[in-house]
């Protein structure tokens, strides 16, 4: 009889691991499909860099357009933060950039973007984040939450941008998604300690109010110099 019931308990154990094993890739193949048919058919713009998000990583460790405390930085800190999304391995905190032509992206200071003969002087985003940076750090050291690496990211969502610099951290909206599951491969972090680091975040977040219109992250300056993306040298793009 012991034996009877060791074998049903090892078939019942057996066939539940390949039902999760059949869940598991059977999410990981729609998420693909979808992830497929949404770049196809959807538009380039910050709606689709969410939807694509949450078809991949799901909404539980994810948090979009919210305030943090601690951001050194009170100008900045009044600006909402666009996505921060937790994966195993890495905070990251994303900027989705309505960028268009070719981009002179320094390191330091702000960028220029030459569009249709017009020059825009930009806030460089990665700048614009750093105080928010530096707040969630804080947070996690006031909650004792330690050894967590945190991104600065920007995300642009136009295939035909040009950028004169080259950054790790500055990607394209049709590579984002395979971008975060490399931070995934390194799997520094288990399940519970990403729901433990949403956790706190959740504590410390709050939402923003609504905005009656697009945020103008960006002022036209005096178009008084050549586009120098008519210059015919080939510039790098993420």
């Amino acid at each position: 009889m012991f034996f009877l019931i060791l074998k049903i308990i090892l078939i019942i154990a057996v066939t539940a691991a390949a039902i999760y094993v059949f869940f598991i890739i059977w999410r990981t193949i729609k998420a693909s499909m979808d992830t497929e048919r949404l770049l196809s058919d959807a538009k380039p713009s910050p709606a689709l860099v969410h939807k694509l998000l949450r078809v991949n990583f799901g909404t539980a460790n994810m948090m979009t357009n919210i305030l943090l405390p601690f951001n050194p930085n009170r100008t900045d800190g009044a600006v909402p933060l666009d996505t921060v999304i937790v994966v195993r391995g890495a905070i990251a905190v994303l900027h989705i950039a309505n960028l268009h032509g070719y981009i002179d992206n320094p390191y330091k200071g702000d960028w220029v973007q030459y569009n249709k003969g017009t020059e825009t002087t930009i806030r460089n985003p990665f700048e614009r984040y750093e105080g928010y940076i530096a707040a969630i750090r804080t947070i996690m050291r006031r909650e004792e939450v330690y050894n967590t690496s945190i991104y600065n990211i920007v995300v642009y969502t136009d295939k035909n941008v040009k950028l004169k610099n080259r950054e790790d951290q500055l990607v394209r909206y049709d590579r984002i998604i395979p971008y975060l599951k490399d931070f995934q491969k390194e799997k520094l972090s288990t399940s519970r300690e990403v729901s433990n680091i949403m956790r706190v975040l959740h504590k410390y977040a709050r939402k923003a109010p609504p905005r009656r219109r697009p945020q103008q992250l960006s002022a036209p300056a005096q178009n008084t110099r050549q586009n120098p993306a008519q210059g015919g040298a080939e510039r790098g793009d993420k």
